[in-house]
C-alpha cells in the first residue's frame, strides 16, 4: 500500500517545489519591478528638484539684478526709499541706511535759525561769521525794500555755500532761517526757491549744492531729534510755498533707522533671514541683497512646473461645498430640525401607562421642496 502511495507523494512533493520556486521568482519580479518603479521615480524627484532649484536660483538672480539701479539711486540720492535693498560695502552697511540723532535734547539749530531768521550776525572774520553777515545783509535788504540789494546778497550767500563748506549744524538751519524771512517779506523767483529746496543748484565751476531736503536728510545724524524735527517742519512749509514736491521728503524724514543686518560674512549667493532676503557677494568685499517673498515665488514656480506638466495638476475637493439648504431663506431656517425623542423606557411593574405623546413634525418650510410638489391635476384650493 506504501508502496503504491509513494509515487503520488513524489509527485506532489515535486509540484510543491515546482510551485514554490514558481512563487519565488514571481515574487522577485514584482520585487525587482517595484524596485524599478521607485527608482524611477526617485530619479524623477531629483529632476524635478533640481529643475525647480535652478529655476528658483534664475529668478532670485534676476531680482537682485533688477535691483541695482534702485540701488544705485538710493545711494546717490536720501530722497529715494531704500526699503527692500541690502548692499554692504567698505565694511559698513549702506543699505537700508542706518543713522542716529545726536545725543541730547537741546536745540541749538533752532537758535541758529532764529537768529538768522531775525537778520543777527557774528563778530569775527571766519567763514561762519561772514556767512552770518551775508545773511544779515538779506534780512536788512528785504526790511529796506531793496530788491537790488536781495539779489546781491542773495547771490553772495550761494556762492560762499559753494565756496566754504561749513558743518551742517551750522549751515543749513542758517540758510533756512533766510529763506523763511525771504518768502515771508520778499518776492522770491519760484524756480530758484524750488532749486533751493529740491533740485539743487550748479554755478559755473560746476559745483553743485543739493537741496536742503536732500541735504537735511543726509546729514540727520549732525542735529538732536528735536531740531530735526523742527527743521524738518520748516523744510516743508517752505517747500509748499515755493511749490516743491515734499512727499518723499516727508516719508522719509518719519522713517526709523534702519536695523543691522547681519549678511556681511554671505560667501555665496544664498537666502538668508528665513527665506525673507537673497544676498549675492559684489565685486571686492561688497555684498548685494533684495527682499523677497519666498512663498510667492515658490507659488509661481510650481504653477509654471504644472504649465509645462511637470507636476500633476491639483485634484479639486470631492467634499460637498457647505451650502445652506433651499429654505435658508425662510423664517425657520435657523430653527434646529427636531430630533428623534429617546425611547422610552419600560414602565415599572404596577405604574399606569402614560399616553405616548406623539412626535413633533418639522415645520412645513423647511421640509424637501418634493413634499409640497403640487400633484398632476391638483387645483390651487387644494393645496
Amino acid at each position: 500500500m506504501r508502496a503504491r502511495l509513494l509515487p503520488t507523494v513524489v509527485a506532489l512533493g515535486l509540484a510543491l517545489a515546482a510551485l514554490g520556486v514558481g512563487l519565488w521568482s514571481l515574487q522577485r519580479i514584482f520585487g525587482r519591478e517595484r524596485a524599478d518603479a521607485e527608482a524611477a521615480v526617485e530619479a524623477r524627484r531629483l529632476l524635478l528638484e533640481q529643475y525647480a532649484l535652478t529655476s528658483l536660483a534664475g529668478t532670485l538672480a534676476g531680482r537682485l539684478e533688477a535691483s541695482a539701479g534702485d540701488r544705485a539711486a538710493a545711494l546717490a540720492d536720501p530722497l529715494v526709499g531704500d526699503d527692500g535693498l541690502y548692499l554692504w560695502r567698505e565694511g559698513a552697511q549702506a543699505l537700508p541706511r542706518r543713522w542716529a540723532y545726536a545725543p541730547g535734547d537741546a536745540t541749538p539749530a533752532e537758535a541758529v535759525f532764529r537768529a538768522a531768521r531775525a537778520g543777527e550776525g557774528r563778530s569775527g572774520e571766519d567763514p561762519r561769521a561772514e556767512r552770518a553777515g551775508l545773511a544779515a545783509e538779506i534780512v536788512a535788504a528785504l526790511v529796506a525794500g531793496d530788491d537790488a540789494a536781495v539779489e546781491r546778497a542773495m547771490r553772495g550767500l550761494l556762492a560762499h555755500r559753494a565756496r566754504f563748506r561749513l558743518d551742517a549744524a551750522f549751515d543749513l538751519p542758517l540758510t533756512l532761517g533766510v529763506l523763511d524771512r525771504f518768502l515771508a517779506d520778499g518776492r522770491p523767483d519760484p524756480g530758484l526757491m524750488r532749486a533751493l529746496l529740491h533740485d539743487g543748484l550748479t554755478d559755473r565751476q560746476g559745483t553743485h549744492l543739493d537741496g536742503l531736503q536732500r541735504a537735511l536728510l543726509a546729514r540727520r545724524d549732525a542735529f538732536t531729534a528735536a531740531d530735526f524735527d523742527f527743521l524738518a517742519r520748516r523744510v516743508v512749509a517752505q517747500s509748499v510755498v515755493a511749490g516743491a514736491p515734499t512727499d518723499a521728503f516727508e516719508a522719509r524724514a518719519a522713517a526709523a533707522p534702519a536695523a543691522g543686518l547681519p549678511f556681511a560674512d554671505v560667501d555665496a549667493p544664498s537666502l538668508v533671514a528665513g527665506g525673507a532676503w537673497y544676498v549675492a557677494p559684489q565685486e571686492g568685499e561688497a555684498r548685494a541683497g533684495v527682499a523677497v517673498a519666498l512663498p510667492a515665488l515658490l507659488a509661481e514656480l510650481t504653477a509654471e512646473m504644472r504649465g509645462r506638466g511637470l507636476l500633476a495638476p491639483t485634484t479639486p475637493s470631492r467634499r460637498r461645498p457647505s451650502s445652506a439648504p433651499p429654505c435658508a431663506a425662510s423664517p425657520c431656517a435657523s430653527a434646529r430640525p427636531p430630533s428623534r425623542p429617546p425611547a422610552p423606557r419600560p414602565p415599572a411593574p404596577g405604574a399606569p401607562r402614560r399616553p405616548s405623546t406623539p412626535p413633533a413634525r418639522p415645520s412645513r418650510c423647511c421640509w424637501p421642496a418634493s413634499r409640497w410638489a403640487r400633484r398632476p391635476g391638483a387645483s390651487a384650493s387644494s393645496s
